[in-house]
């Protein structure tokens, strides 16, 4: 069958320079539903002729995923059986390696499941350690993803013990703890582990490399360190690598890890309450992934953007944001951080009026951050019952005991943007009982917290309430 005309004009002896046609502007053009990578393979070994078409499938095999998620999917079930032989330096473990990036993409976790545990079965049995290794960092991933994060931590453990003086492994192992690290609220850990993979991305030759993950390992161990540094309010660090990443990414021409710095640079300035600069930066990454179908972090962009849009008064563009990415979220079925997720949507929900709603999504918050040891998230969650309850009239002796558990985890785990928001949040619960003494003592104390973090829309709501204080 032949091939589409734009790769086609295109194909030279490697499919190496046939791929860069699908990322052009005129993209759209090639056809990319079912049959796509079945046409892409027979054309390119139909050009390469008396040439190596197991290097050209090698190649593809490893380049096709980066493109498109379901022609990559396709291109490993069907397109390479159905045109090349079975050889060795093509091993089924491999096959299933590179499908992982693609399923990741299109957040089919199952199915990605399901080729990780054939691959560590292939790989045992070969007894190949380094390809078990990679396994293995997958698997890491995967539990990591799934909301199971001891286990995670658990295979990051077994994965260096089998490949010890494997630096390139190792490094992917690193980045992968230090996620896990991050989502149970170990904020410390996850910086030193994820300072530990960055290291040695440091090294020019590694910094656009991804060592077989979906995405650039230097921008994406920036993108969490970001996020690290926006939980204990060190938004200045924060930006600064944030910005970094989005450079790397930029000059690698990467989408996926592009979309993923603007998410951590728009999660801090949400954070951090520069909310026009968050909006600006979100809406760029959810571009870049309606572009290129990079549909996994479609739920992170929506839960935060729509928070974003709450606190800017765009209360309209904010509420279909908030149904959509908690359906995303239901049906990905990817647990790690839905929590907070849950939390910004009930945020929203709240500074929309829906108090049930954000009930709702607090509790779901709550029950999932405890489930999967989430403390940081839990934390969170915890604070935004204690709003829903101030705001439902009879539940002020509920609201003061969210506030006091929230604040608790939050002093223990440093998170001083959080601890911040409790004393804003005590200090208004303590105006609505006529309890001054107690609210201006909460609300200085925000203020303080605010100004010292640079916080500009949470400084004038402190001032604000201050300033309605009867003295």
């Amino acid at each position: 069958m032949e091939a589409p005309p734009l790769i086609r004009r295109g194909l030279g002896i490697a499919l190496g320079r046939v791929l860069p046609l699908l990322l052009a502007p005129e993209r759209r053009e090639v056809e990319v539903g079912p049959g796509a990578a079945h046409r892409l393979v027979a054309a390119v070994v139909d050009e390469v002729g008396a040439e190596d078409p197991l290097a050209v499938a090698e190649e593809g095999v490893r380049a096709v995923p980066l493109v498109h998620a379901e022609v990559g999917v396709e291109f490993v079930r069907n397109g390479v059986p159905g045109h090349l032989p079975a050889h060795p330096r093509l091993p089924a473990v491999d096959l299933r390696l590179e499908l992982r990036n693609s399923l990741y993409f299109l957040s089919d976790f199952d199915e990605l499941h399901r080729c990780l545990r054939e691959a560590e079965s292939i790989a045992q049995g070969i007894s190949d350690d380094r390809r078990l290794g990679r396994v293995i960092n997958f698997l890491n991933s995967y539990y990591g993803l799934m909301g199971e994060h001891q286990r995670s931590i658990e295979f990051g453990t077994r994965g260096l013990q089998i490949n010890r003086d494997d630096v390139e492994l190792n490094t992917v192992t690193h980045y992968y703890m230090g996620l896990a690290y991050h989502h149970i609220g170990q904020y410390d850990q996850s910086i030193a582990s994820l300072s530990r993979a960055l290291a040695v991305t440091q090294q020019e030759r590694f910094k656009h490399e991804r060592f077989g993950t979906a995405f650039i390992l230097s921008v994406i161990c920036r993108t969490w360190l970001a996020q690290c540094s926006a939980q204990l309010g060190h938004f200045h660090d924060g930006i600064t690598v944030a910005e970094e990443a989005m450079t790397i990414a930029k000059e690698a021409d990467h989408a996926s890890s592009l979309a993923f710095a603007h998410i951590s640079l728009g999660f801090i300035d949400l954070v951090q309450g520069n909310i026009d600069s968050a909006i600006r930066t979100l809406e760029r990454s959810q571009k870049i992934c309606e572009v290129n179908n990079i549909q996994v972090l479609t739920p992170h962009i929506g839960s935060t953007l729509s928070y974003a849009y709450a606190l800017a008064g765009r209360i309209g563009d904010s509420i279909p944001l908030i149904e959509k990415a908690d359906e995303q979220s239901k049906l990905s079925g990817r647990k790690a951080a839905w929590a907070l997720r849950l939390t910004w949507l009930g945020h929203a929900s709240l500074l929309g009026g829906q108090i049930g709603t954000a009930r709702e999504q607090a509790e779901r918050a709550m029950a999932l951050a405890s489930g999967a040891g989430e403390r940081g998230y839990e934390a969170w969650a915890c604070k935004l019952l204690g709003d829903v309850s101030q705001e439902e009239s009879s539940n002020h002796s509920e609201a003061l005991d969210h506030y006091t558990a929230s604040m608790a985890s939050a002093t223990k785990l440093a998170m001083r943007p959080l601890q911040a928001h409790i004393h804003f949040g005590l200090g208004r619960l303590y105006r609505r009982e006529n309890r001054i003494p107690e609210a201006r003592t909460e609300l200085t104390l925000a203020l303080t917290s605010y100004s010292s973090m640079e916080m500009p829309i949470w400084i004038n709501a402190a001032e604000q309430q201050l300033s309605t204080l009867v003295h």
